[in-house]
């Protein structure tokens, strides 16, 4: 991994802070999302060169969903099949490893396209090897009646000691499909069992293409009745039930009872997010018989790369992880990390304190629990560590505001109490000290949004913080 760049990206204020991005170049959607022995592996696709062309698939590894390692590239595109990228796919457990199937994209000089279904396997997610025997299914054996629009591999569970894996589609009329297929395990032989049927889903209006598509099992929470849930995103869609912002690229569930080749009784097609930038979405594998489904998506949208962040040489994220559960036949959704991964305290005895003294704060998350400013600063600033920013350059230490003030992504945060000497003092009540504490670079910061819902205060990144006149236990 390339250091220098990554230290870039970390330089632009707008790095994010409780979000997956690559290093650095462009990051899209998530791909062979797994859960090994308490460890999350997300990897994703990501072109390092952006905008120069050759998508891979990038690795980060984490246990609390909030703080990630990142790996580097896992694998990328080095033979014919998958010349012009790694394209999306999924995850099989096996082992202590996994089985990453993806889709091999290849773009021919006169136009025409090619679409191969790949495995790579890992014994330890630190070595990764594709297939020797090529793809498990070629673009040659793609069925007939379908374009070479015909990707993203996600296999969703196991019938009849058989693996099921679905895959996005298109018509030779140019409408979107699912297509299934089963197999004794991840090398195969796949067979095709058919188009996924879905009711209450019109194909003439649901768009050109569907992408991406998921399928999961949830019990609903309010009636104990097992359902099945496919996502996807239709591609074009200009049915209003679908697409009623009208854009381009939509994303959201249907949720019914599979049966074979049929989704029936179906409640409709909702999305999943109202925000202008959910794709992609993905649920990890691996997770045993939990009652929740676990997703990551792209924040971001397919031809919307330009974007402010390319001046400091990155672009997009993923999503905040989401546990997703069933209830009265709707998803309900809340973020996935606990509300105690997001960030502790430590005690700072004022005797360890000297006037001026600048304060490193220990580890990510820890923060400055107490701090005392003369009465002319006329404000109060808490202290904390970014939880992501210091994690991949070794004895660099990124300050931000404590995470005990506001919300992050709507999640609720325990509050810390923090005191000021002087007339910002005055002012009393949760509410009312952090409005007086907060200067206007936070308010300014405060105002950012990600996902559509409010993070925590961020201050600028190469503030001086820590430096206190006077400090009381």
């Amino acid at each position: 991994m390339d250091i220098e760049r990554h230290a870039r990206t970390l330089s632009d204020p707008d790095a994010p802070l409780f979000h997956l991005a690559s290093p650095y170049g462009r990051i899209n959607d998530p791909n062979g999302l797994i859960v090994v022995d308490g460890v999350a592996h997300a990897f994703y696709q990501w072109g390092p060169a952006f905008p120069e062309r050759g998508i891979g698939w990038g690795h980060a590894t984490s246990r609390d969903l909030l703080r990630w390692t990142h790996h580097g590239m896992a694998f990328e595109p080095d033979a014919a099949y998958d010349r012009d990228g790694c394209y999306s796919g999924s995850a099989v457990p096996a082992g202590a490893g996994a089985d990453l199937l993806y889709t091999g994209n290849v773009k021919n000089p006169d136009g025409t396209r090619e679409a191969h279904q790949v495995r790579v396997h890992t014994d330890d997610f630190v070595a990764f090897e594709k297939d020797p025997a090529g793809p498990f299914l070629p673009d040659a054996d793609r069925p007939a009646g379908y374009t070479a629009h015909f990707r993203d591999p996600m296999v969703y569970g196991t019938e009849g000691g058989r693996l099921r894996m679905c895959l996005g589609a298109q018509r030779d009329d140019e409408t979107g499909a699912v297509l299934l297929y089963s197999a004794p395990d991840a090398e195969g032989p796949w067979r095709f069992d058919g188009e996924l049927t879905v009711e209450g889903l019109d194909a003439a209006s649901a768009g050109y293409m569907w992408e991406c598509p998921n399928i999961f099992r949830l019990t609903d929470l309010e009636t104990g009745v097992e359902h099945d849930v496919l996502v996807l995103c239709p591609q074009g869609a200009t049915d209003a039930d679908v697409n009623p912002f009208g854009v381009a690229d939509v994303c959201g569930y249907v949720v019914g009872h599979l049966d074979g080749s049929r989704l029936r009784d179906t409640g409709g097609f909702r999305l999943i997010d109202a925000g202008f930038e959910f794709y992609a979405p993905q649920v990890f594998a691996g997770r045993g018989d939990a009652d929740d489904a676990l997703l990551l998506a792209w924040a971001g949208l397919p031809a919307q790369d330009d974007q402010p962040s390319r001046a400091h040489g990155w672009v997009h994220t993923l999503s905040a992880p989401r546990s997703l559960t069933l209830r009265g036949g709707v998803l309900h959704q809340r973020l996935a990390p606990a509300r105690a991964d997001f960030g502790a305290t430590t005690a700072v005895p004022a005797a360890t304190l000297s006037d001026g003294e600048s304060v490193g704060l220990l580890a990510p998350g820890d923060a400055i629990r107490e701090l005392d400013e003369p009465a002319s600063a006329r404000r109060h600033r808490c202290i904390g560590a970014d939880p992501h920013r210091s994690r991949d350059i070794p004895g660099d230490r990124r300050s931000g505001c404590d995470l005990a003030h506001g919300r992050s992504l709507g999640h609720p945060l325990p509050r810390r109490r923090c005191t000021s000497r002087g007339p910002a003092a005055r002012t009393r009540g949760p509410r009312a000290s952090h409005r007086a504490a907060r200067g206007p670079l936070d308010r300014r910061d405060h105002r950012r949004r990600h996902d559509g819902l409010h993070r925590p205060d961020v201050l600028r990144r190469g503030t001086r913080l820590g430096v206190v006149e006077r400090a009381r236990r």
